[in-house]
């Protein structure tokens, strides 16, 4: 029954990780705060959505609340995941975000967090292990490196560098989520 339980608590928090990736993140109003081609961009609008599951004597409940910043950005105000820091504190292209295990990448589209752990033999390259430069990523383990893009383009490394899910808190720190991995095409605003 124990089993049952947890399997029915887990489902429950599973589907509204699932709504997270669809064309509005829960608690995202995109009509309002510029998020979307609706929005006024004039920030400070507020939601919150709240979804709960409930079986017999277990309760699952999730709340997710989003807001937009001055500049209409919308943000997140208890993102999940690792701060990574200010949107002002990374140039274009990758950049190692320290001792965070990641790396932040800006492009012409926004920005993109990619695992700072080399996928040969898992040095972390956000702690010193690594080495940016105009082409990428150099892991100083065992010399693998990595485009911007998170593409192995020298080895040992077989396996491309993994992208997750980010977004901006209302802190005005983007936040990487260790627990949602994403297309590496995807980008957010800062």
């Amino acid at each position: 029954m124990n089993d049952r339980r947890r399997f029915l608590g887990m489902l429950g928090g599973g589907v509204v990780a699932a709504g997270a990736g669809c064309a509005a993140p829960v608690g995202v109003d995109v009509g309002a705060g510029g998020g979307g081609g609706a929005g006024t961009g004039t920030g400070g609008t507020t939601s919150t959505s709240t979804a709960s599951t409930s079986t017999g004597s277990t309760t699952t409940s999730s709340t997710a609340s989003s807001s937009s910043s001055s500049s209409g950005t919308p943000c997140t105000a208890n993102p999940a995941g690792t701060e990574l820091g200010k949107p002002s504190d990374f140039k274009d292209g990758l950049n190692v975000a320290q001792n965070t295990g990641f790396l932040v990448g800006k492009d012409a589209k926004g920005f993109y967090a990619l695992t700072a752990i080399c996928t040969h033999q898992g040095c972390d390259m956000s702690s010193g292990a690594g080495q940016v430069s105009s082409s990428g990523i150099t892991c100083l383990c065992h010399h693998s490196r990595f485009n911007d893009a998170g593409d192995v383009i020298g080895g040992p490394a077989c396996c491309p560098l993994q992208a997750f899910a980010m977004e901006l808190g209302c802190n005005g720190s983007l936040y990487a989520d260790p627990n949602k991995s994403v297309s590496s095409s995807e980008r957010i605003q800062g």
